[in-house]
């Protein structure tokens, strides 16, 4: 009897046991199926679509042959840096996230949670490197989510995202380059500056997938490739092709290869889907959908 009430205990251990690795693979991102252990999100300020195939951009040319992508998503109105990437780090629309302004001194409380927010309640970690500062009016703890401005240009933000991939890689990284933008205020979108600012962020997304290779996380990674906005002239903001239309790529293993999204793609589906990819339940207010029809079934 002593045997049998021994051999159930065991017995009772070894499905306890089982229950519990059952358990932490349900509830870990990294052991999910599908998922990904690391999202990169890359905005490339003021890039757009059409400057892809003008410019000399074989890195770009590269993640949309090898990747799934659209260059008709569009992103918020106005079409401007802080109001798009509010929309892009909440899935929400402005009139929810309450960021309506364009500039280095806040004039309001963010009203929606951001993806960091909600990647660190789910126990990942969260970086944001930014050419620009004002980007840092979107990160409600920087104690929760790192924000580095290591430089205006694209050269040092990457060296400073290589760096932390070898380091300590986090779950989820907004990688933001200025380059186009920058340019294109100086001396107008679809000039020869302007295009050699978008080969410049070329060669620094380039320089990040080298990070991400000597960091030994690329094959754990999505990459999503994106802007905040376009332009027009030396400036951007109205409701015109020119201005709202922005690429959207996604590259990483399972990702579909040389696949042109057919849905709609707005710049709210780029928060869903960075969740959904972590295994983090996309909120119901979040007005984006996963885009997943960029993954194979």
């Amino acid at each position: 009897m002593e045997n049998s009430r021994m051999n159930g205990a065991r017995r009772g251990l070894r499905l306890a046991l089982a229950a519990l690795l059952a358990f932490a693979s349900a509830a870990s991102p990294a052991l999910a199926e599908g998922l990904f252990r690391h999202v990169v999100i890359v905005s490339v300020d003021g890039l757009r679509p059409d400057a892809i195939t003008a410019a000399r951009t074989p890195v770009l040319a590269g993640l949309i042959r090898r990747g799934s992508s659209t260059l008709k998503a569009r992103t918020t109105l106005p079409s401007v840096t802080l109001v798009s990437h509010a929309s892009m780090l909440t899935g929400v629309r402005p009139d929810v996230h309450g960021i309506t302004w364009n500039t280095e001194d806040q004039k309001g409380p963010l009203k929606a949670r951001t993806i960091f927010q909600l990647a660190a309640r789910a126990g990942l970690s969260t970086a944001v490197i930014a050419g620009k500062k004002r980007l840092k009016q979107l990160i409600p703890d920087t104690r929760v989510t790192p924000f580095f401005q290591p430089g205006w240009t694209a050269a040092p933000v990457v060296k400073a995202a290589s760096k932390l991939f070898a380091e300590k890689p986090p779950a989820l990284t907004l990688v933001h380059l200025t380059d186009p933008d920058n340019n294109g205020h100086k001396d107008g979108w679809m000039t020869p500056f302007y295009f050699k600012g978008v080969a410049s962020a070329d060669r620094a997304l380039g320089q990040l997938l080298t990070g991400l290779d000597a960091a030994g996380i690329r094959q754990e990674t999505l990459l999503i490739v994106t802007a905040d906005h376009g332009g027009k002239g030396k400036s951007h903001g109205p409701n015109t092709p020119e201005c709202v239309l922005i690429p959207w790529i996604a590259h990483g293993p399972g990702v579909r290869p040389g696949y042109v999204l057919k849905k709609p793609v707005s710049t709210c589906d780029t928060a869903a889907t960075a969740l959904w990819a972590l295994g983090v339940p996309v909120p119901s207010a979040i007005a984006g959908k996963p885009m997943t029809e960029a993954f194979r079934r």
